[in-house]
């Protein structure tokens, strides 16, 4: 049996209030305006942290959805050349024809063109 949503999100709203209360009443120059300010600062901040993370994620399960290529196709992206080793969800592994290992972003082969010598 599943638990309702509305209990978590009451309990958890009585306890971020309560936290809030909290530091206001220990350190009495700290108002609900500036705490509120530097939790948006913080949010924009790590949103750009975390971009180029959470774009490889998107695009490694929309590549892993979609299924442009496949394990143990050849394929072309930018200046590299190989056999798709694996496909995780952060990256794609690439085998080259020299018998080296290339790991490519999936953002990058999602965004740029491929192509996908043993398509046909």
């Amino acid at each position: 049996m599943a638990w309702p949503l509305e209990p978590i999100l009451t309990r958890f709203q009585t306890l971020a209030l309560g936290v809030l209360v909290a530091l206001t009443v220990v350190f009495p120059t700290l108002t609900a305006a500036s705490l509120f300010g530097a939790l948006g600062v913080r949010g924009v901040a790590i949103g750009f942290a975390f971009k180029d993370i959470f774009q490889n994620l998107l695009a490694g399960l929309l590549i892993l959805i979609t299924r442009p290529f496949r394990i143990g196709d050849q394929i072309v992206s930018g200046e590299h050349e190989g056999t798709v080793e694996d496909i995780q969800v952060r990256a794609t592994l690439l085998h080259t024809y020299d018998n080296r290992r290339v790991v490519i972003p999936n953002s990058e082969l999602y965004t740029n063109r491929v192509i996908v010598n043993t398509a046909y």
